[in-house]
């Protein structure tokens, strides 16, 4: 049986949108994590301007490419990541004498709430569970 011609071109046509979306897609997260990687190196050894302003524009980059559908697969690792940030960044004001530690906390807290899988949700809870993530020893 032959396939109309019409319907051949729309399928590889299709095909060829899916396949491009899915590049673009694989280009974004590799660039997602290379913003990651640098927050997190910025965090650890930068001067407070540059870690902060690191951090937030991670936090900025995981809310734009995080999908907007609540029940795809994968949403927790974003909000699980921007809640991280959100702690390190109460750290670092604490660290330098900051005026926001209790607003990034809060947002911190307000993320492991939409998150709905950690039992404890305080702000000592996070505090000590990323501490915990920053003294495992990096690649």
């Amino acid at each position: 049986m032959k396939i109309p011609r019409i319907l051949l071109s729309a399928a590889l046509a299709l095909a060829a949108l899916f396949s491009l979306s899915s590049c673009e897609k694989d280009t974004e997260l590799k660039g997602l994590v290379q913003v990651g990687e640098e927050a997190y190196a910025h965090y650890k050894t930068a001067d407070y301007a540059t870690a902060k302003a690191s951090l937030l524009k991670f936090i900025d980059e995981l809310e734009r490419q995080m999908p907007k559908d609540p029940a795809v697969q994968g949403i927790d690792m974003y909000k699980s990541d921007i809640m991280v940030s959100y702690v390190r960044l109460a750290k670092l004001e604490e660290k330098n004498n900051g005026p926001e530690k209790e607003k990034y906390m809060q947002q911190a807290v307000r993320q492991c709430q939409e998150l709905k899988i950690r039992p404890d949700c305080s702000p000592q809870a996070l505090r000590t569970r990323v501490d915990r993530i920053d003294e495992l020893p990096t690649k």
